[in-house]
Order: structure tokens, then sequence, then C-alpha cells
């Protein structure tokens, strides 16, 4: 009789048996700890979950992979459990457990060894993918970078503005209507590369468009990749990209200059500052830290600079084009406030109804829309499980939970029956706690917020100053998701100017 016919049966057996007594070792602990099941989304398929990837498939190619979850936890709750691809998870959208999550259980979550492959081609170990020592290092590192000495100078975001409005008054017809969002990107790329290294790659200019063009093309390629092996869980290693070498060499074609010119300047008898300023790639440099990390972690930190704040002034400009009553008081705002003077740190700071309209788009359309972690022991969510889903949650060590920013942000129970609707003035009399976590929170929070926040007034601001026509198409232009691990507007900014 063939052997193999003989083991079939046995290894299905051993198979059985384990899979009988890791369900018995988890009933005792969740016993052991009060804790209750969440609901399972796929009750019929709770591993592989083939109809959740399928109908989750479906809703990534229309650009509805936000709304599906959301509509998920209408269903089964605010925390669920969901197989996908081999891969068991929890998602949730409850405060109390994205608080256990960031901060009163920090040490029990990691952003985990997935995550850290999904992004090692493209960016390294850096501070978006390290845990231990490695993110405090790398947080330690960047903290200085985004000290208020950065975030309270606007001379960089004016100086790149120029050159902004310039070349689209050489370039857009006046009157017409131009898509921004890519303007936008380069934009942020400018001013992302002079902060970081004293030294702006320039691609807003006419003759560096092109350049601009294909380091954003690289960026998505590397974005897209990460998020589609992320999402593939234990299948992410069929995840390929036949682009993959070509994005890697244009990232590191550009950024390979930054570094070099760093690590030159120290060995010339240069400090870690330029132009008195401090710098990331010099502060690495001075440690002795090989070219090839260095440049990793300036990878790191231009996703941030190219992806969440791009994604956050993209969106700021499709709200204030779509919506004419609150750009009209936002003018009045602007125009009773500064006359016709540039504006500083401390007027962004103090023009209450631009930053209700900046609150309102981070509720609304939060730059980093989902987020994950890996429990890296046994732990327990406060809140998820039981009937009423209100009893606490077994964790298990590696398992995976995934919380929705976007549907925390948009829940009626906590934001009201106008929760929907982009309403600034709620901010007048709104405290949020864990129910508003744009940035994240607890020790891995944004530490770029206030960067973020005073450039994407500035750049309101401004563009309120030089444009009296800032209009959206007619029939105003619908939202819809690019999710990568950042989300833009799909069909882009399209603006009428003059």
């Amino acid at each position: 009789m063939n052997s193999s016919l003989i083991l079939l049966p046995v290894a299905i057996a051993w198979a059985l048996v384990y899979w009988i007594y890791v369900q018995v070792v988890l009933y005792r602990r969740r016993r052991e700890n009060g804790c209750q099941l969440a609901p399972h989304a796929s009750p019929w398929d709770p591993i592989l979950g083939l109809r959740h990837a399928t109908s989750l498939h479906r809703a990534m190619r229309s650009r509805r992979n936000l709304e599906h979850f959301d509509n998920m936890f209408k269903r089964f709750g605010n925390t669920f459990e969901v197989g996908l691809l081999g891969n068991l998870m929890h998602v949730t959208c409850d405060p109390e457990n994205v608080q256990a999550i960031l901060a009163t259980k920090f040490n029990d979550w990691d952003m985990g060894p997935r995550r850290r492959w999904a992004t090692f081609e493209f960016v390294g170990v850096g501070i978006f993918s390290a845990d231990g020592q490695d993110w405090v290092h790398a947080r330690a590192v960047a903290r200085p970078q985004l000290a208020r000495s950065y975030f309270g100078d606007t001379a960089p975001w004016e100086k790149h503005l120029q050159v902004w409005f310039e070349a689209m008054q050489d370039q857009v017809p006046a009157g017409s209507a131009v898509e921004l969002q890519e303007w936008v990107q380069r934009f942020t790329l400018d001013v992302g590369t002079e902060l970081l290294s004293g030294r702006s790659l320039d691609v807003l200019r006419p003759h560096a468009a092109h350049v601009g063009r294909r380091f954003l093309w690289a960026l998505d390629r590397a974005n897209t990749m990460i998020s589609e092996r992320l999402r593939a869980g234990k299948l992410s290693f069929l995840v390929r990209d036949m682009k993959l070498q070509e994005a890697r060499r244009v990232l590191h074609e550009h950024v390979d200059p930054i570094v070099l010119d760093a690590i030159a300047s120290l060995k010339e008898g240069g400090d870690v500052e330029a132009d008195g300023k401090y710098t990331v790639p010099r502060a690495l440099a001075s440690e002795g830290m090989p070219a090839e990390q260095i440049r990793d972690h300036v990878l790191n930190m231009l996703l941030a600079a190219v992806g969440s704040e791009a994604a956050l002034i993209s969106t700021l400009f499709f709200c204030v084009a779509k919506y004419p009553l609150v750009q009209e008081r936002l003018r009045v705002e602007i125009s009773e406030m500064l006359g016709g003077r540039l504006p500083g740190y401390e007027d962004i700071k103090n023009m209450k109804y631009l930053n209700w309209v900046i609150k309102e788009v981070l509720r609304l359309y939060p730059p980093v829309p989902q987020n994950l972690r890996v429990a890296n022991k046994d732990t327990v969510l406060p809140v998820g499980g039981g009937p009423n889903g209100r009893s606490p949650v077994f964790i298990p060590k590696g398992r995976e939970c995934s919380f929705s920013t976007y549907s925390l942000h948009r829940r009626l129970d906590l934001w009201g029956d106008d929760a929907l609707e982009f309403k600034p003035e709620r901010w007048e009399k709104e405290r949020p706690t864990w129910n508003y976590i744009p940035f994240s929170g607890g020790p891995r929070i944004c530490l770029g917020q206030q960067l973020a926040l005073v450039g994407a007034g500035y750049v309101l601001v401004r563009f309120m100053q030089q444009y009296s026509v800032f209009k959206g198409p007619d029939p105003p232009q619908e939202w819809t998701e690019k999710l990568n691990i950042t989300c833009f507007v799909n069909q882009g900014v399209w603006v009428k100017l003059g």
C-alpha cells in the first residue's frame, strides 16, 4: 500500500488533535481572564475566510474598502473576529480597545514581523515598522527634527509656496480647473526634504516636474506593495511586483545624495546641524551608522511627509472647494486676523475656525484610516465580547488586531446623528478623547503632529490669500478612496482657481 495514503490520515488526525488542544487552552485562558468571545464575521469559514476575502477584494476594486469595514462593524458590532486567507484576527473601532492597544497596554503590542517584512525591501527598518530598542532609537533621533523650532518656522513653507504659485501661473490658464493633489505631493516632497536634510529636491520647478512624478510613482508603488502584503496575511510571500526593483532604484537614487552629503559634511568637520538646524541624516551619520541604514530612516520619514501631510492638505483642499459656506467663513476669519499680511505660527494657532476645519477633515478623512498591531504576549481587550459586546476579549500571543480610525470617527453613538456631515462648528464644544485619533495615540503618537497641523493651516491660508476663486466642480465631486498606507482622493482634487 502506498505509504502516502497511510500518512495522510495520520497527518490529518494529528492536525485535528492539535487544533482541539489549542481550542481547549484558549477556552481555559478566556475563563481565567473573565473573557467572552467576540462575534465572528465568518462562522462557517473561521480560518480561511474565503467569503470575506472575496467581498473585500470586490470592495477594494470599487474603492470601497473603508466603507466595507464600516458596514461590517454595523453588522457584527464594534469589535469582531474574522479569518482572512488563513490569518485569524480581531478588528475593532471601540475607543476603549484602541486606548488599550495604543496606551494602557502599549507594552503588550508590537508592529510585528509581518509589517517589518512588508516594508523592509523599500524602507528597511525605521520608525514606522520598528519595535523595541530599534523603535526607541529611531524616535529619539527624529524628535529634535520635529521640535517647535521647526514647526514654528513658516519660512520653508512660504519659500516653496512661491515656487508653486509661480509654476501654476505659467502652466495653468486663468480660470481653468487644475488637479491639485499631485501638486500637493510635489510640494510636500520639496518641503519635507528641505526640513529633513537642509536640501530640497525642488521638484515643483517646471524643469524637475518629471523627476517629482517619477519619485512619487516609486513611493506609490512602494505603498501599494506594502499594503497588499499586509492584507495578504500569511500568503504575503506570494505578493510580487515586476516593477519592485525599478521603484527601489528610483527612491535610492534621489535619497542617496542626501545621505552622502550628510556623511561628507561630518567628515569635513561639520556637526549634526545644517544652517543652524538639527538634521536626522547628520545625526545618524555622527553615530557611525552605515549609509544604507541612514537611507532607510530618511525614507521612513519621507513616507510620512509625502503621505500623511500630502493626504491632509489634499483633502483639506477638496473639502474647502466643495463647501462654499465653509470657505466663506474661513475667508472672513483670515481677512479679519491678517488683513493682507503673511500668517505666522501664532496666527495659524489662533485661527479658531481654520483649526475647526482642519479637525473636521481629519475626523472624516484621517490620512491613516486603518492600522494594525500584533500581540507580543497573551493580553485582553477591555470590551467587544459577549452578547452585548461589553465583556473583555482574550487575545493570544501572535494574534493581529486591526483598528479603524475611519469608522471610529464616524460612529453615530459617539459623534451624534450628524456624524457623517462635514460640520466644523461641532468643534466649538467637542472635546475628543480616544474617539478621535487622527495622529494615533500613546507612546507612538505621531511626532510630526504639530508640524502637520501648522503646515496644512499655513498652506490653506496662503491659497485663500492668493486666489479669490477656489471652486470645486459642479456638480460637487464625491470623495472615493485611494487607499494604501495613507488615503488620498482617488479621482484627484479638481479646483477652479482665479
